[in-house]
């Protein structure tokens, strides 16, 4: 697993740094000694946490802390803005403090509307322009910026979340794509939407029809699961399949190989 040092990545007085990734490229497996906030403002994508799938979509924050590992796949024009933070000598608010305690412990990722998106955006923005000016007291303006950017987030309140019945059917299936009996038309009679407007969003934000993408996360959990030694029969079982023979034609029709053909790819380049 690739590690990433907070001297190279973070590296100045201030212990913060923002990063803009336009594009973000999918990116191994990886872990590093500093924390940070990934506020995604395009595209879409997948984003492994210590081994357990999310998406990237607009107008989301994620918070990974030292202690994760996480990596980025299928990205498809993801534009997004890293804020990378160090702790140690990190001299903030204590109330911004608390801030950063509970998005590592607790809320991880949330989705929010576009308006409340955009001030967390441009302040991080603002965070990159400072570092990059140079002027006096950059790393004090900095620091300020950032304070400003976590006592933001702790104001978001439940009027600001996207709470669409779209968003939330998109983010109940990839919270339940392992479900064997998972139901298109039952999650759209759910939400009240119709089964056609959820294809179009899906595939306006990922390029795959609902079925491709409900399938391609599946395939996603079974190659790491496949990594770790399950056998091919339990992995398929695990990630809503009842039948072995149609899970390995689904996994053909995603990486090119067989279950098994996975398996020996993964034995040559170990």
């Amino acid at each position: 697993m690739l590690f990433l040092s907070s001297e190279e990545y973070v590296g100045n007085a201030g212990n913060i740094r923002v990063l803009s990734r336009q594009p973000q490229l999918d990116y191994p497996e990886h872990c590093h000694d500093f924390s940070e906030l990934v506020l995604v403002s395009s595209g879409s994508g997948t984003h492994i946490v210590n081994g357990k799938q999310s998406l990237l979509l607009p107008n989301s924050v994620s918070c990974i802390s030292e202690k994760d590992y996480h990596q980025f796949t299928d990205n498809k024009d993801v534009y997004l803005v890293n804020v990378l933070y160090s702790k140690r000598d990190l001299h903030i608010n204590q109330r911004c403090v608390q801030v950063i305690e509970q998005l590592e412990q607790q809320t991880r990722q949330f989705f929010i509307t576009h308006d409340a998106f955009q001030p967390l955006f441009q302040l991080a923005q603002s965070i990159e322009r400072e570092q990059e000016t140079g002027f006096k007291n950059g790393d004090v303006m900095i620091t300020l910026l950032f304070e400003q950017l976590l006592l933001s987030i702790d104001r978001l309140d439940a009027r600001m979340l996207e709470n669409s019945p779209m968003m939330n059917a998109i983010v109940y299936l990839s919270n339940h794509y392992m479900e064997p009996d998972l139901s298109v038309g039952a999650v759209c009679e759910q939400f009240s939407i119709a089964a056609k407007s959820l294809g179009k969003e899906i595939t306006r934000l990922t390029g795959m029809s609902t079925n491709k993408f409900i399938n391609h996360l599946r395939i996603r959990h079974a190659m790491r699961e496949l990594a770790l030694g399950e056998s091919v029969t339990e992995v398929a079982f695990n990630c809503g399949y009842t039948d072995s023979n149609y899970f390995s034609s689904k996994f053909k029709a995603v990486t090119g190989a067989t279950p098994t053909g996975y398996l020996k790819q993964l034995q040559l380049q170990r």
